[in-house]
């Protein structure tokens, strides 16, 4: 093992070994010498002192017993102890493990993700695919944006596998970020890879990583229906390709590929994680992330078609005549006629619940998700604690909530790429 500093150099050298723990998370241990223990010191110590520096961090590289180079990215050591004046041990996190091995595949990028056995989607895979052959593995193809995407399913192991040709649609890099966005919408879990693979012409790279812990709180808000599938098999392998080509299509404001996480997959991340926290939590980010949602659907700056603009105008005017109180001085006249006129203009804004009774109206989303989300938006927002107890009360409101962002980030995703103007309009 190495441990390596600022560009590379090697701080300390020695032996130790790298265990995964019961939580699915990588830790090592290194028994070694330093090069230069004041140099060490430096690197350590500057570390402390700047501790949000991300590259101010030690990188541990290691070799395994057939030579193969592991790099482990940074590290968080939990203690570094000297002994005799070079002597030190030291033990911490691993961020993941990283290798090249020679090329075996044509350019592109795979991820390998194990699935719990007891969640409901191992279920929905084995009825989703044909039968396995002879290595217990089953097999699905389907064309996407002119590259081939290949699913498999590992049966005794519960891990899926989905990989995609390197094209114009899916270039490297991006894609290897891609692959498990869909998943993540579709399970309402943190669905990350165990494995990465992108193939290159010259080398091919691996990543191993930590994986999240899943749950069952995500079903009521997960864009994937397990029902379906035992009418439509296929209903697994379409929702996927359908969502990856929302993703893969989507530009930020200067037409270029994401290539961090798509807004409304970060939505279910937080919801994901949420369902792990108290049922004030749980509320208070539905209702944001339902919030969030809407300005994902709706054209950006759209005004409430019903609002008399002119009259709206009108009264801004009459504001403006207002000459004040005879204790008024000129900057107290001034501020009250601005927060005035801002609250007037916002009455020709599309505001949240304006949009969503514009969903209502058009059969989109159910009126009582609506009020669920009215009666609750304000006050979990404004420190009102939502009620930590359940009852039919309490466990309706949740579950609407639920059914809303499902509902509307299911809009969000049939549009195609909610960043250009195909987004909802309201009716005149």
């Amino acid at each position: 093992m190495r441990l390596l500093g600022w560009g590379g150099a090697i701080l300390a050298s020695g032996v130790g070994d790298i265990h995964l723990d019961t939580f699915g998370n990588f830790h090592f241990q290194f028994e070694g010498t330093a090069v230069d223990p004041r140099q060490l010191s430096h690197f350590m110590s500057y570390h402390e002192r700047n501790p949000y520096n991300g590259t101010a961090r030690l990188r541990l590289v290691a070799v395994d017993k057939s030579g193969q180079e592991i790099h482990c990215g940074f590290v968080t050591s939990d203690e570094v102890t000297t002994t005799l004046g070079a002597d030190l041990k030291c033990s911490g996190a691993v961020e993941g493990l990283a290798l090249d091995i020679p090329p075996f595949a044509e350019i592109g990028s795979e991820i390998l993700v194990l699935v719990p056995e007891r969640h409901w989607l191992d279920e929905v895979l084995r009825l989703s695919f044909a039968a396995p052959d002879a290595s217990a593995c089953s097999n699905h193809s389907v064309e996407l944006l002119g590259s081939s995407v290949d699913f498999e399913y590992h049966w005794p192991t519960h891990s899926l596998t989905i990989s995609v040709t390197g094209g114009v649609g899916f270039p490297q890099t991006y894609t290897e970020r891609w692959l498990s966005e869909p998943l993540r919408m579709m399970i309402g879990q943190l669905v990350f890879p165990r494995v990465t693979v992108r193939a290159n012409p010259d080398r091919t790279m691996v990543t191993v990583s930590e994986i999240r812990g899943w749950h069952d709180e995500g079903d009521k808000y997960c864009l994937l229906d397990p029902a379906l599938t035992f009418s439509n098999p296929a209903h697994f392998f379409d929702m996927y390709t359908d969502l990856l080509r929302f993703v893969a299509t989507a530009r930020d404001e200067e037409g270029q590929p994401n290539f961090e996480r798509h807004a409304l997959t970060v939505f279910y991340e937080e919801l994901a994680q949420a369902m792990r926290g108290s049922r004030w939590i749980m509320t208070l980010t539905l209702a944001s992330a339902v919030e969030g949602a809407l300005d994902l659907l709706f054209p950006f700056g759209e005004k409430d078609r019903a609002a008399n603009l002119a009259e709206i105008e009108g009264l801004k005017a009459h504001i403006d005549d207002w000459s004040g109180h005879q204790s008024s001085s000129r900057a107290s006249i001034a501020s009250l006629k601005d927060r005035a006129k801002g609250a007037v203009s916002r009455a020709a804004e599309m505001t949240a619940i304006k949009r969503l009774r514009a969903l209502a109206e058009r059969g989109l989303v159910a009126s009582e998700e609506v009020r669920a989300w009215e009666k609750v938006r304000n006050k979990v927002a404004h420190g009102k604690v939502f009620s930590p107890f359940s009852s039919e009360e309490n466990d309706r409101i949740l579950i609407n909530l639920m059914s809303l962002f499902r509902r509307i980030a299911g809009q969000i995703t049939s549009l195609g790429n909610a960043s250009a103007p195909t987004r909802i309009e309201t009716s005149d």
